[in-house]
């Protein structure tokens, strides 16, 4: 899509940056992931989900904390850059507030973290809490990208994008309902990690798609 489209939002002068935002979105929770499941003693990236670094209990969840924070921050800003690369359009002031939901809602699984102590049932309004923000916000993600790929499907500048959202979209819902058969519950960390790295993957190349087509660039 022509840089000349988009020019008359607010953020286009600012797109190229807001889409670096959504490059370092999943570098940044990967990162904290890694150095709080260094310091969180047992910890099993196969068997113990991402939520559980930040955890009541957990010895240091405020790494985890920091990285559901700076992921939800990075993403809305990428949302803005999303904007900017769409015409004006229903649909994409749809996807922006969605991808603005999704960040959100992972911000606020910090905000209401999860009991490690408690396996089966939510015993408690901030669990059920964190349990409904996580769904929220994959929801909100996995509508805005199905909205999105109708959008700019005959496109060829989004080709690329549009095919690995679907393939995201596919990974990323039947993970999520293998993680609710008890059968797998010992390997939840691995279905989840699987599931987190389709939408990174997508979430990279949208982010790059928006840098190549910032209107910034052309200014």
């Amino acid at each position: 899509m022509e840089a000349e489209t988009v020019r008359s939002y607010g953020f286009a002068r600012f797109s190229r940056y807001l889409a670096i935002c959504g490059m370092l979105a999943p570098l940044a929770t990967i990162a904290f992931m890694l150095v709080g499941a260094s310091v969180t003693p047992g910890y099993d990236h196969i068997r113990n989900t991402i939520s559980q670094l930040a955890a009541v209990g957990a010895p240091h969840p405020e790494w985890m904390d920091a990285g559901f924070v700076s992921y939800g921050i990075l993403m809305i800003g990428l949302s803005f850059a999303v904007r900017q690369c769409l015409a004006p359009h229903t649909g994409t002031t749809v996807v922006w507030l969605t991808i603005i939901i999704h960040g959100v809602g992972v911000i606020l699984t910090a905000v209401f973290p999860y009991n490690a102590a408690i396996t089966e049932g939510l015993h408690s309004l901030k669990d059920a809490s964190h349990h409904l923000v996580s769904i929220t916000a994959c929801v909100a993600f996995i509508v805005g990208m199905l909205i999105m790929a109708r959008m700019v499907w005959a496109e060829a500048a989004w080709r690329g994008v549009t095919r690995l959202s679907l393939v995201a979209i596919g990974i990323v819902s039947i993970l999520f309902v293998f993680t609710l058969i008890p059968v797998f519950r010992d390997v939840a960390g691995l279905l989840q990690r699987i599931s987190a790295l389709a939408m990174f993957t997508y979430v990279e190349a949208l982010s790059i798609r928006c840098f190549t087509l910032s209107p910034d660039r052309a200014l």
